[in-house]
C-alpha cells in the first residue's frame, strides 16, 4: 500500500508487500512521482506497462483508475477499479469507490452491498456511513438511511454537509420542522453548501411555508439556473401562491430545454404549461438526487457537485486510493 509523506507518495507500512514485489513497487513507485509532478499521461503510460508484463499486481490497477479517472476516462477507470477489487475483496477504498459508481448509475442494491461490506473494515469511516445513508434513501427505506446518518452524526458531529444530509433525510421523513432546523444550521455554518437553498426550499413547501419556500427557491433558482429540479420547485411555489404568470414562462423553459428530450419532468411540464389546474409535482420535489462529489480532481475531491452530494475532500484522487483510508477526508472545505 502507498502512503504520502509531506505531500509525497511514499511506501506505507498499512500493507508491506512480499518482499519479491518490492521491484514491482518501485516502479510504481517511479509513476507515482511522475504524476505528482504534473505528467500523468507520462505516469499512465508506465503503469500500464507494468500492468502488461504484470497484469494482477493490484497497487498498479488502484493507481491507473486513480490516473484513468483525472484525466477524464471515467469508464475506463471504473473497470481499473472493479478489477482491482476483484483481487483485493476486502478493501475498503476499493468497495467505497466502486460503491459511488453503482450509486451514481442507479444500482443503490448494489452500492448498499459494497458499503456494508466497507463498514465491516472501517466501522466509524464518515464516508462510508454518509453514502450508505443516501444509498438506503434512494433506496426507498428511509429509515435505515436516518439510523445510518445519525451514526455518521456521532463520528463528525461538526461538518455542516452531514447535518445538510440530515435535514434532507428528515424531510423526507415528514418531520419538516426538525429537518428546517438542521438545513438552516448546516446553512449558517457554510452558506456555500451545493443545493441548501433547494432542500430549505423543498423543506419549506412541505411544510407549507411559501413565502420561505419562494425566498429559498428563488434563490437557488438564481444560484443554479440550469438545474431543472430547481426550477421546477421554483415553479411549484408560485402556482402554490397562485401566481400562474410567473410559473408558466418556467414551464416553458423546461420545455424548450435541450436536456428534456427523455427528462421526467418534460411530461410534467408540458402537462402543465397551459393549464391553471396543477397537477401535483411530486417528481420535483424529491431532494433526493443523487449528491457525489468530483473525486476525480487531482487538487479537490469534495469541493465539487458531479451530480451533487456533501462532504470535503482535498486530497487527490490517487492520494485517496493509494494513502491509508483514515487520511482520506479532512473537514469540509466546500465546496
Amino acid at each position: 500500500m502507498l502512503g504520502l509523506t509531506s505531500g509525497r507518495p511514499t511506501l506505507s507500512a498499512q500493507k508491506t508487500p512480499p518482499s519479491n514485489n518490492q521491484a514491482l513497487m518501485s516502479q510504481l513507485h517511479q509513476a507515482i512521482v511522475i504524476a505528482d509532478h504534473g505528467d500523468e499521461n507520462k505516469a499512465l503510460a508506465l503503469t500500464r506497462d507494468l500492468l502488461a508484463q504484470h497484469p494482477a499486481f493490484e497497487p498498479a490497477l488502484k493507481f491507473q483508475g486513480a490516473l484513468l479517472e483525472d484525466l477524464g476516462h471515467g469508464p475506463e477507470a471504473i473497470a481499473s477499479f472493479q478489477t482491482a477489487l476483484k483481487l483485493a475483496p476486502t478493501d475498503p477504498e476499493l468497495l467505497f469507490k466502486v460503491s459511488l459508481y453503482q450509486l451514481q448509475t442507479g444500482h443503490n442494491a448494489e452500492a448498499i452491498s459494497l458499503l456494508s461490506r466497507a463498514l465491516k473494515y472501517t466501522p466509524r469511516d464518515r464516508d462510508t456511513l454518509y453514502y450508505l445513508a443516501q444509498a438506503y434513501h434512494l433506496n426507498g427505506d428511509n429509515d435505515l438511511a436516518l439510523k445510518t446518518i445519525q451514526e455518521c452524526l456521532k463520528v463528525d458531529p461538526n461538518n455542516a454537509s452531514v447535518w445538510q444530509k440530515y435535514g434532507e433525510l428528515l424531510c423526507s421523513s415528514g418531520d419538516n420542522q426538525a429537518a428546517m432546523q438542521w438545513l438552516l444550521k448546516a446553512q449558517q455554518s457554510d452558506p456555500t453548501l451545493a443545493r441548501i437553498d433547494f432542500d430549505l426550499g423543498v423543506a419549506s413547501y412541505r411544510g407549507m411555508d411559501l413565502d420561505r419556500a419562494l425566498e429559498y427557491s428563488a434563490q437557488a433558482a438564481q444560484r443554479q439556473p440550469n438545474d431543472l429540479t430547481v426550477q421546477a420547485l421554483l415553479a411549484a411555489v408560485y402556482v402554490k401562491l397562485g401566481k400562474w404568470q410567473d410559473a408558466a414562462p418556467i414551464f416553458q423553459s423546461i420545455l424548450r430545454s435541450r436536456a428534456t428530450t427523455s427528462h421526467p419532468f418534460s411530461a410534467w411540464a408540458n402537462a402543465n404549461s397551459n393549464s391553471r389546474t396543477i397537477s401535483s409535482p411530486q417528481v420535483c420535489l424529491s431532494n433526493s438526487s443523487v449528491r457525489i462529489p468530483p473525486r476525480s480532481s487531482r487538487t479537490s475531491i469534495f469541493p465539487g457537485h458531479t451530480l451533487a452530494l456533501a462532504g470535503p475532500r482535498t486530497q487527490s484522487t490517487r492520494q485517496i486510493f493509494i494513502a491509508p483510508c483514515w487520511n482520506r477526508l479532512p473537514p469540509p472545505v466546500r465546496r
